[in-house]
């Protein structure tokens, strides 16, 4: 008896006798199992598990508990519970539940990196870091010129766009401090300028921007009215000015609009680091109906390419700098380009005019007129050669026309999905001294030459480009536009990604982030600036009327601004041929040394920026 539970004992003290004593991680269970606690594993518990998050990559997971079968069925997914490898349960199929994606899941050490199993630390494969390698390093920690953020934050600060995929915090790049480049922010940038030998346009695409101070219900503008202007460069470096006294001194109107002028071309011009070399001013000064309006109309001529939209800064330590009654804003006027979609010039016999025409009937027409200002441009030379140049509209040749190869654009009716148009460019031939705009983009209609974007009568002849991009009208129903804003709204949902265009065959009837625009108000038939071509940066769809906000990346002036039905959307898909590239780093005549960041000039060009054509240049 005394034997038989001796040996009885020697079994229970036995069954109990765990590998290690689960090396002080875990509770030894039956069959001299452990059940480690959290956060350790192996048959001792004597291995840590690392930190899990969102993987990079999937793994293939295969028949995890042996069964012969991969589940796929919704009713019985999880086939692995309580393990320390997946806390939470996994499947063997990781990428599809049913109708919900579960890709990029939960993973120790993201997918991207080897687990110590001694210290329970992530050692992060090249490119990764963060306690569960869950985050995209980013090159050279930027070198030094430029912050490390996530895409989200990226995102977040472009128009306050929305990126909320699954690696919002995971995909990260460098946002390079100003004049840095690269993907790691080491590369310098050089000086831009005018291509000296682009001499499409007398005068170059630059930005151009309206300074509006209105005092309302008084003949003069408060003495005490200050004004602040931020100015950004081509980096997007930004520089604000002193706070410009802006009164109604001097003898007249003209005087006092010379001097708003001056004092806000002086102040621009001592920004540091040169930021304004040189600026052109035009400025008006007009009271009516009681109240006082100052313009300043500023030609930023020595920063040439796609510019920031300055701001008016009407506040000092929280106090209004303004005096009772009176606002400041800026208008756009015109918006800076690197590229010139419009390179093409027309060979006409005359340099003809622009001529309105309202009957009562058919009310505003615009035409192309003869240079005497009278003729309108018939069935004549001029006429053929400026169709033979026009050429296609929708980039399909096959339905060009007539020995001028003219594309007489399809579909006239408004709900037509083929509505394209033909687009010129038009610029005079001679600067009006109070003119610091082009005419540009020129939007032309059907086989009578009519013009959609109508202009005021243009005394000045003017020349006419032509492009290889294509133009349509996209069918965004009616469109409310505020003036000095930058955000619109349609009733239609015109945004690309929506299933409801793809389903009725309408995805070329949209636009998305990154579509260039005009918009167009066909009630005015004096407008100066209808032919802004604006870029799309963020779009909103609405699950109520108005379907889709779309914002864009300047702002309207008042002349586009209305209310629903008058104005219309326009899309221009640039063609890879026909374009020039005339703002650029040292100008496309020179090199630029990214270490340095200073321009070595071919022979035969000088200056910082390499603009300067000069026969003494070596």
């Amino acid at each position: 008896m005394f034997k038989t539970l001796f040996s009885l004992s020697l079994v229970a003290f036995a069954a109990a006798e765990c590998p290690n004593a689960c090396s002080g991680h875990g509770s030894c269970g039956n069959f001299d199992m452990c059940t480690c606690y959290r956060n350790w594993q192996a048959a001792d518990c004597s291995q840590r598990t690392c930190p899990f998050d969102r993987a990079h990559v999937d793994t293939p997971k295969g028949d995890l508990n042996s069964d012969l079968a991969i589940k796929k069925d919704a009713g019985d997914r999880v086939v692995v519970v309580g393990s320390t490898v997946y806390p939470y349960g996994t499947t063997e199929s990781s990428f599809t539940h049913g109708t919900t994606s579960v890709g990029h899941d939960y993973m120790e050490c993201s997918n991207k990196g080897l687990c110590d199993r001694t210290s329970g630390t992530c050692e992060c494969f090249d490119g990764y870091d963060g306690v569960a390698c869950q985050r995209a390093s980013c090159p050279n920690d930027c070198s030094g010129h430029g912050i490390c953020q996530s895409i989200s934050e990226i995102a977040s600060q472009n128009f306050g766009n929305v990126y909320a995929l699954w690696d919002k915090d995971a995909t990260r790049g460098c946002v390079c401090d100003a004049g840095y480049d690269g993907p790691d922010c080491s590369a310098r940038m050089c000086k831009y300028g005018i291509d000296p030998l682009y001499s499409d346009d007398v005068l170059p695409r630059t930005t151009k921007v309206s300074v509006v101070v209105k005092s309302t219900g008084s003949a003069t503008i408060a003495a005490n009215t200050k004004v602040a202007i931020k100015f950004y460069d081509v980096f997007g470096e930004d520089y604000t000015t002193k706070f410009i006294s802006i009164t109604s001194t001097g003898a007249d109107d003209a005087a006092k609009a010379t001097a708003v002028c001056t004092a806000i071309t002086t102040a621009l011009k001592e920004l540091p680091n040169n930021s304004v070399p040189s600026v052109n001013c035009y400025g008006t000064h007009a009271t009516a109906s009681g109240d006082t309006t100052a313009t300043a109309t500023l030609d930023f001529v020595s920063n040439p390419g796609y510019l920031k939209m300055p701001e008016v800064v009407t506040t000092k330590n929280g106090v209004s700098q303004l005096g009772a009654g009176t606002t400041a804003a800026i208008h756009t006027v015109e918006i800076g380009e690197f590229v010139d979609y419009w390179a093409t010039p027309c060979a006409l016999s005359t340099t003809p005019k622009f001529k309105t025409t309202i009957t009562a009937a058919a009310g505003a027409n615009q035409e192309i007129v003869q240079n005497d200002g009278s003729t309108v441009l018939g069935a004549d030379t001029d006429m053929k050669a400026l169709k033979k140049c026009l050429g296609d509209s929708n980039g399909v040749a096959s339905d060009n026309v007539g020995i001028e190869n003219w594309d007489i654009p399809l579909g006239a009716a408004a709900s037509s999905t083929e509505n394209f148009i033909h687009v010129a460019k038009v610029i005079q031939t001679t600067a009006s001294a109070n003119s610091f705009r082009r005419i540009d983009n020129l939007l032309i209609s059907s086989a009578s030459m009519s013009v959609i974007n109508l202009m005021a009568d243009i005394t000045q002849p003017f020349k006419i480009y032509a492009t290889d991009g294509t133009a349509k009208k996209i069918l965004g129903g009616a469109l409310t536009v505020a003036a000095n804003t930058n955000t619109f709204t349609a009733a239609n949902d015109i945004a690309c990604e929506s299933t409801l265009l793809v389903a009725n065959a309408l995805a070329a009837n949209c636009i998305e982030v990154g579509s260039r625009i005009w918009l167009v108000n066909n009630a005015i038939n004096t407008e100066t600036n209808q032919g802004q071509l604006y870029t799309v940066v963020k779009i909103v769809k609405n699950a109520a009327a108005p379907l889709t906000t779309v914002t864009v990346d300047y702002k309207f002036t008042s002349q586009v601004a209305a209310a629903v039905d008058t104005v219309h959307i326009y899309k221009f898909t640039p063609a890879s041929t026909g374009n020039y590239e005339y703002v650029s780093q040292c100008a496309n005549r020179g090199a630029c040394d990214s270490e340095t960041g200073l321009c070595m000039c071919f022979k035969g060009y000088t200056k910082d920026n390499c603009a300067q054509q000069s026969a003494l240049a070596m």
